[in-house]
């Protein structure tokens, strides 16, 4: 359940500090931690900058990789996220307004972050048979092949939702892509099964 710990660290800088993330944060296992927030419609945040750095900052002194999800919308805070981050995913569907979203966010981002790796994540692919952009179409118009492709299966990621557990721990048919991506992430495997290090070559 997620609580208001994410909304007053990003408008109270001053709160921030390790105790406070721990208590804010919600453990999902050993290895996952999540820190969210469910906001009231009618009550538009004003993020801090300084607050997120510093949030960001104490994430980084705690754990090896954190994880941002950031709005379309950019904002000096966003913005900020982006020119620090060392991997970026731009994560759209194959429609034409994902098409248009992914051609500028593809542009805007090297400039934003020259050094970090870009991936292009196909998400929901197969949802809209009749009017989605075919995978060849989208690469073309897009200049680059998506990186990951990951499937519309309704059936366990909306059971997966309902029980409140991870989607990748199953055996739906998005859990092999989910794994692919944490790797491309982390260096590593995350298949229990095989203990070894990768290397992922940056795409250009």
């Amino acid at each position: 359940e997620p609580s208001r710990g994410l909304r007053d660290a990003l408008e109270h800088a001053s709160r921030i500090d390790s105790l406070f993330v721990e208590r804010t944060m919600t453990r999902c296992s050993d290895t996952l931690f999540v820190l969210s927030a469910e906001e009231a419609l009618a009550e538009p945040m004003q993020p801090d900058q300084a607050a997120m750095d510093s949030l960001i900052r104490e994430l980084r002194n705690k754990f090896h990789y954190v994880v941002v999800d950031v709005p379309r919308q950019v904002s000096a805070t966003t913005q900020k996220v982006l020119h620090d981050a060392t991997d970026l995913f731009v994560v759209t569907d194959l429609s034409l307004g994902g098409m248009r979203d992914t051609l500028r966010q593809a542009t805007a981002l090297p400039a934003a972050n020259a050094g970090c790796q870009i991936s292009v994540v196909g998400n929901r692919i197969g949802e809209h048979r009749q009017g989605e952009i075919s995978r060849a179409e989208f690469e073309t118009a897009i200049a680059r092949k998506l990186d990951f492709a990951i499937p519309f299966d309704p059936k366990d990621v909306a059971a997966a939702m309902n029980a409140g557990r991870a989607v990748a721990a199953g055996n739906s048919k998005v859990t092999p892509v989910l794994r692919a991506i944490a790797e491309r992430i982390c260096g590593t495997t995350t298949n229990p099964r095989q203990k070894r290090f990768r290397l992922w070559p940056a795409r250009r």
